[in-house]
């Protein structure tokens, strides 16, 4: 039987920029992936499928997981509770996850990585090079800061001039530390590497004094649901910082 390259497929995801990312491509029914004969092979940052030259399938199925399960709550148009399968038709060759009107299926049960899946139309007598790009989530940054530098006047502020953040006052944390609390005004899209250095800063006396050079960034397990009506972000990031 004659093999030849049917789809050459590129997954990318803003949270890991231009790195690679730890994504995984696999079939969406490995049955009957393999009842239509077509193999599935890594060449670098793509997926490669395979098939038979001369009985190529009309489209291919494939699912997208992520190796750290929090990435799902990351990820823009990702479904809980099913899975979203995005339709790439023969239209382009650059999609976004979720475009258009996804179909649903049942998310098998303990399965906590898949991002979701993608239906590929395949070229009739070519194969076919096509993005799938995933978009991060906005997310609210919140700063806990603990220690004697609390009851300071303390602001966090951002070199860019792009994000402001608000000053809460002070919350009892669960175990019974008090906290100041300093929340980001608006969305932050989440990254790997995110490009942000927000400094912390004092401003008693004449002149603010740097007590953080660059607040450390949120980390994909430390996402939570956050409900504000004015704003777009549906998810907030708690960040501890301890100074003496």
């Amino acid at each position: 039987m004659a093999y030849t390259e049917l789809l050459r497929l590129r997954v990318v995801h803003t949270y890991y920029g231009d790195g690679p990312g730890d994504l995984v491509v696999r079939p969406l029914d490995p049955a009957e992936f393999t009842r239509a004969a077509l193999l599935l092979r890594r060449d670098g940052a793509e997926v490669v499928v395979l098939g038979p030259k001369d009985d190529r399938p009309a489209d291919v199925a494939l699912l997208v997981l992520g190796e750290n399960p929090a990435l799902i709550t990351a990820t823009r148009a990702v479904i809980w509770e099913d899975l979203s399968i995005t339709r790439l038709t023969l239209a382009k060759d650059d999609w976004q996850f979720g475009e258009g009107q996804p179909a649903r299926i049942a998310r098998p049960l303990g399965d906590q990585r898949a991002l979701g899946g993608v239906k590929v139309a395949l070229a009739s007598d070519e194969g076919r090079v096509v993005t799938l790009r995933f978009d991060s989530e906005d997310v609210i940054w919140v700063y806990h800061v603990l220690g004697s530098v609390a009851d300071r006047k303390l602001a966090v502020t951002d070199p860019d001039g792009v994000v402001s953040f608000e000053d809460l006052g002070h919350t009892a944390l669960p175990n019974g530390m008090n906290a100041r609390v300093l929340r980001a005004r608006q969305g932050i899209a989440i990254r790997a590497r995110p490009t942000q250095k927000f400094t912390l800063q004092q401003s008693e006396g004449l002149r603010p004094q740097t007590l953080v050079p660059v607040l450390p960034a949120p980390a994909l397990d430390t996402l939570k649901p956050f409900h504000d009506a004015g704003s777009s972000a549906h998810l907030q990031a708690d960040i501890y910082i301890s100074l003496n």
